[in-house]
């Protein structure tokens, strides 16, 4: 079983939600509060913009994210803001979601504690 961060799209030059960005380091402190268990950091969009959405774009790349990252029924997916929240309205997988906010609308220290402390207990009720 894995716990995998879905974001929007890379940044240039940049490998999904980066340990060098805002919103990458703030899930590397979600990564580190769920050891042991693996985690994966992954974009919807495996492209360095984010592409007008329709439903055939989103259809597309739904299919080509689940390729992409292999994901098996027992792990668990953690979709990262609205945009991701919509790209996975219309389905139904095998594997259990998550929605949460993107980690790039939290600023200040009390909520980026309240934001990690909320992903570890909804990933522990949805592993238990």
């Amino acid at each position: 079983m894995r716990i995998i961060f879905v974001g929007i799209h890379n940044k240039p030059m940049k490998r999904p939600l980066d340990s060098s960005t805002k919103s990458g380091i703030l899930i590397d402190r979600c990564i580190r509060a769920l050891r042991p268990k693996e985690c994966v950091k992954t974009n919807f969009f495996d492209i360095d913009y984010l592409p007008k959405l329709n439903d055939d774009i989103i259809h597309k790349s739904y299919l080509e994210w689940n390729n992409r990252v292999d994901v098996y029924s027992e792990d668990v997916v953690v979709l990262l803001g609205a945009i991701t929240h919509k790209c996975w309205e219309n389905y139904s997988p095998p594997y259990k979601i998550i929605k949460v906010g993107h980690p790039s609308s939290v600023w200040s220290i009390e909520k980026k504690i309240w934001y990690v402390n909320n992903i570890v207990e909804k990933v522990t009720r949805a592993t238990q």
